[in-house]
């Protein structure tokens, strides 16, 4: 080995740690205070914001036949919003809303751009015809796929799985802008999850796709005109569908994460996830982004306590490996 390089390396670690303990105290004395003035003020602010009337607007919700995106659009029927509600469950969209005036029933598979442009034709000819414009686009569709390793998967999983919870949000977005910049304050809310934020085990093609949505919503952000706001939903485990695949045992017979996935079921099926969350308690969250005067742009929604533990993973160093025996713990 080189001593002279030996030497030089030592002391470029020796000052990248000395100035990440300067910085470190830095932060804890200043800013992180700082800091949370700032978010306290901001938060009292949102307790004094007004909803607008959601009566006549018009919202578009995909994932509309189960889950988040059938109890959305409930709420917002019920309070007067005209709902493009869409699913490629047609008989599911019928069943979930019947004859509801305010509900068109839209089947829909967000992966393919000309079944998006049919869509918007739609939206587009209502608004023509009611004087109305598109208040808001729900990226809400989305599949979990199959349990299991990342390498284990194979190529028809991998396509549908990012064909419809990343691509397929791209996508729609993409046709749907021109009818969303028309209004004064449109609203895009990209459903993605706690595993956009931080990506365990089972589920990581899943959570890969739910990173791009991250991705996707913070360039959109800056590109966006002041008159659309572009909102990210990060829920935490809730009473969906997206763990239907977990019955199905031959689904992950072969999996190396066999024994792993087999305790999150029983888990599951037994309630004993904590935090666990109804459909209801996630969509009021939506239902306010939607329509306050001073929305979020990004809602964390699980328990107090969970957050505060997500938080801290969030922004934990991995140094030693604690971070990635935490997740592991935390998932099971």
């Amino acid at each position: 080995m080189n001593p002279i390089r030996f030497i030089a390396n030592l002391l470029k670690d020796c000052l990248a740690h000395a100035f990440l303990l300067i910085w470190s105290f830095f932060v804890g004395s200043i800013l992180i205070p700082i800091f949370v003035t700032l978010r306290f003020l901001t938060a009292m602010r949102r307790r004094f914001a007004t909803l607008q009337n959601p009566k006549g607007s018009v919202v578009i919700v995909t994932g509309a036949a189960s889950g988040f995106g059938k109890q959305l659009t409930e709420t917002l029927a019920a309070a007067g919003a005209y709902v493009f509600a869409c699913d490629i469950d047609e008989e599911g969209l019928r069943v979930a809303f019947g004859d509801i005036h305010n509900v068109t029933k839209i089947r829909i598979d967000v992966s393919c751009t000309q079944e998006c442009k049919r869509l918007v034709a739609a939206v587009k000819e209502y608004c023509a015809r009611n004087g109305a414009k598109l208040h808001g686009l729900v990226n809400n569709a989305g599949i979990a796929g199959k349990p299991g390793a990342v390498f284990e998967q194979l190529d028809p999983t991998i396509d549908a799985i990012f064909g419809v919870n990343i691509l397929g949000i791209i996508k729609l977005t993409r046709e749907c802008y021109p009818l969303l910049s028309e209004g004064q304050d449109a609203r895009i809310l990209n459903v993605s999850s706690m595993a956009g934020l931080l990506s365990g085990p089972m589920l990581g093609l899943y959570s890969s796709t739910k990173f791009a949505v991250e991705a996707f919503s913070d360039a959109m952000r800056q590109e966006v005109p002041k008159g659309i706001r572009v909102i990210v939903f990060n829920p935490y485990f809730a009473e969906t569908n997206i763990y239907a695949v977990l019955q199905n045992k031959a689904a992950y017979e072969t999996s190396m994460l066999k024994i792993t996935i087999e305790r999150f079921q029983k888990d599951y099926e037994r309630g004993a996830i904590p935090g666990m969350m109804s459909c209801r308690y996630v969509t009021d969250q939506m239902f306010d982004a939607l329509y306050s005067t001073y929305p979020k742009d990004r809602y964390i929604v699980c328990p107090t306590t969970l957050k505060v533990v997500f938080e801290l993973c969030m922004h934990m160093p991995n140094y030693f490996g604690v971070k990635d025996r935490l997740m592991r713990l935390m998932t099971g």
